[in-house]
């Protein structure tokens, strides 16, 4: 169950991002009739910037009141990659929180 990538960059570059954050909640509340529990996992995409993504992610756990526990892809990162990857995280995490 979900949405395919392709089927939420479609909504987002249209705009729709209510529609995604609804059919994402309505799914997600059809699991939790059915399971006492229910792991979402972000969306990792290489063709949007890792700030989109954690946007995204961020924003999808607000709206099912869900935990949040990063994971960033670090395999062939160097340090500096990952240590921004570290950083970008951090300032959604802060600016997601500041908005609440």
């Amino acid at each position: 169950m979900g949405l395919r990538l392709s089927e939420a960059e479609t909504l987002l570059s249209e705009g729709k991002i209510d529609q995604l954050m609804e059919t994402i909640i309505e799914q997600h509340d059809a699991l939790l009739e059915a399971y006492d529990f229910v792991l979402c996992q972000g969306v990792v995409n290489e063709s949007l910037s890792q700030l989109i993504d954690f946007d995204l992610n961020i924003e999808i756990a607000k709206n099912l009141t869900a935990p949040v526990i990063g994971a960033i892809p670090a395999r062939g990162m160097d340090e500096a990659g990952l240590k921004e990857a570290l950083r970008l995280w951090s300032h959604t995490i802060k600016k997601r929180s500041s908005r609440s």
